[in-house]
């Protein structure tokens, strides 16, 4: 049951319109809009996505380290969404992020990851 209420109240902070929203708002903060399109280059290959390009959660993980002392959240997205899954395989329609937030909920932080993988 303990679960199942943070699985619950990580899904109701940390929606895919909020994390869809950070995603676009943290780059335009950094200045990569270009003609209104978001220009980010991913393993080498360009992406230009538009405003409205969503992102699709695959993971919420809560981390508290004991050494050094600090909690985060870390959300693992497919941006453009998932293209397709496999035997736990996800591959995007463009790439991967993983979205770090700090305590207050506030996101400080993005890695990003191509999406190749064969079936």
């Amino acid at each position: 049951m303990f679960l199942e209420t943070i699985k619950r109240e990580l899904a109701d902070i940390f929606t895919e319109s909020r994390i869809t929203s950070d995603f676009h708002h943290y780059h335009a903060e950094l200045g990569l809009l270009k003609d209104g399109l978001l220009e980010l280059e991913v393993d080498g290959q360009e992406y230009r996505l538009a405003p409205d390009t969503k992102l699709e959660v695959i993971c919420r993980v809560v981390q508290i380290d004991h050494i050094p002392t600090c909690e985060e959240v870390r959300v693992v997205a497919a941006v453009g969404g998932v293209k397709r899954e496999h035997c736990g395989f996800v591959e995007a329609r463009y790439f991967l992020v993983k979205m770090f937030y700090q305590e207050t909920n506030e996101l400080f932080s993005i890695d990003y990851s191509s999406s190749t993988w064969d079936l």
